[in-house]
């Protein structure tokens, strides 16, 4: 058993391996910018030193001012410090500035012509601020278009808008480096060149910096790109509602799942066995959204049974101090009644009818027909033979079903407002909070691997036909 379950976790190990880095990458490169994210439009006009400050703090946070991984392949004409430019929309330009012209040198002294003039626009005093953006899209314009020498006359509308010897000056230099560009382009862009690097982000992201992250090893998947909040503290927040309706609502309908499907396979072909098939058909093609709803306006309705609350997890007015906890306990049990139910509903329906399926299968196998010339009844025979083998179906539910439970479920959360996963899953797409998705992707694998791991254990226990050999 223990050289099975070491077998195990080494396989997981390196799919654990190769989940991360996925994750990884997934996030280096998902689109839009989080130094954009955090500053959002009203970034455009802020003060250079405001502005500065908050790059440089996001870049620290963030570490964004590092490359990639621990090795990179590039072009010959791309210099290996070119990562050192936070700003992944001036970093892409910069790279193609660099294939169409061939000159790092050039290119940088345009690049920080283009920086000075902008950070001069961010400070200008101008009265009209709807002038100052659109000076700010002239400077920008020329340089993300990726054709200086044809921006030459959009630089050039700027002497009318700044009148002040410094803002000419600037405008002037930018002029001077535009017109100085030249295609210096050679053969070399196409010759391959090998990067290596210690410090990266992978690294950071992965083991921490122990300033500003732990790193996910440890649980730190960075912070939110809307909230600024630690993911883990976000997420472990919302996490336990989902999981704890989940898990309650998995055991239920294991528990009441199995134990219908005895009672229906000993009475096979009996109206008790035809009503509980028509009712689990009909559960399995209930919607969750209508079933919810449903539920509400029998049991939360004060014209009906008004016994249950209507939304949330706690009181409206909260708990208070002197409160203990045993009393918020038996508080908080009523509201987790209905979705409860309605985790488990369908889950009950798959669960009776395959495990009904899995025992009529094993009851016609020779086995039984052995056990029933020894003079064992029906309900001996299923209880103390069929059953254990007729487990292995469920088993594998289990593996699917758990991990889901991670997620959670956004209509039941919706509609019976619950804090759990599910809405901040919805609000993370919505919004590309990417480190929160990232969480619940790498967590959800974590859960599905284990979740595998310990099916074959259990495999090998419930049926002793299956060895641990047979399944590594």
């Amino acid at each position: 058993m223990l050289t099975f379950i070491l077998k195990r976790l080494i396989r997981a190990f390196g799919t654990l391996l190769a989940l991360v880095l996925v994750a990884f990458f997934l996030l280096e490169y998902a689109p839009g910018d989080p130094l954009q994210k955090f500053n959002g439009a009203s970034g455009v006009l802020k003060p250079s030193k405001e502005y500065f400050k908050i790059k440089h703090e996001l870049e620290s946070k963030l570490g964004l001012n590092l490359p990639v991984f621990y090795f990179t392949i590039t072009s010959r004409v791309v210099p290996d410090t070119l990562y050192k430019i936070s700003i992944e929309k001036d970093k892409n330009t910069l790279e193609q500035l660099l294939f169409k012209y061939g000159d790092w040198e050039q290119i940088y002294r345009y690049y920080k012509a283009h920086n000075k003039l902008l950070e001069y626009n961010r400070n200008a005093s101008l009265d009209d601020k709807t002038l100052q953006l659109n000076c700010h899209e002239i400077i920008t314009g020329s340089f993300y278009n990726h054709t200086p020498t044809n921006q030459l006359y959009r630089v050039k509308v700027l002497y009318s808008f700044y009148k002040d010897k410094k803002g000419v000056y600037l405008v002037d230099k930018l002029l001077g480096v535009l017109e100085s560009i030249e295609n210096k382009s050679s053969w070399t862009k196409y010759l391959p060149k090998l990067n290596l690097y210690a410090n990266n982000k992978f690294h950071r992201w992965f083991f921490g910096d122990e300033q500003y992250t732990k790193g996910v090893i440890r649980g730190d998947f960075g912070i939110s790109y809307v909230t600024g909040e630690p993911v883990e503290k976000k997420v472990r927040k919302k996490l336990f509602w989902s999981v704890l309706l989940s898990i309650i609502g998995i055991l239920l309908a294991y528990v009441i799942g199995m134990t219908t499907s005895v009672y229906a396979t000993l009475n096979r072909r009996k109206w008790a066995d035809k009503t509980i098939t028509a009712i689990t058909v009909i559960l399995f093609s209930i919607p969750s959204f209508w079933f919810a709803i449903m539920l509400l306006w029998v049991f939360a309705n004060p014209e009906i049974f008004s016994i249950l609350p209507v939304s949330g997890v706690k009181p409206i007015q909260g708990f208070s101090l002197q409160t203990g906890e045993f009393s918020k306990l038996m508080s908080t049990l009523p509201y987790l009644v209905l979705p409860t139910i309605c985790c488990a509903y369908s889950t009950y329906a798959v669960i009776t009818q395959t495990f009904r399926s899995s025992l009529l299968e094993q009851m016609k196998l020779d086995y039984t027909q052995t056990a029933k010339a020894k003079g064992l009844n029906e309900k001996q025979i299923l209880l103390n033979h069929v059953f254990r083998n007729a487990l292995l179906p469920i088993i594998t539910l289990f593996t699917t079903s758990f991990p889901l439970a991670i997620g959670g479920s956004l209509v039941i959360e919706t509609i019976f407002n619950i804090p759990g996963m599910g809405n901040e899953i919805m609000q993370a797409v919505y919004h590309q909070d990417y480190p929160v998705l990232i969480a619940f992707f790498v967590l959800s694998g974590i859960v599905t691997l284990a979740s595998y791991i310990l099916a074959d254990i259990v495999y090998s226990i419930v049926d002793p036909r299956i060895t641990l050999n047979n399944l590594s």
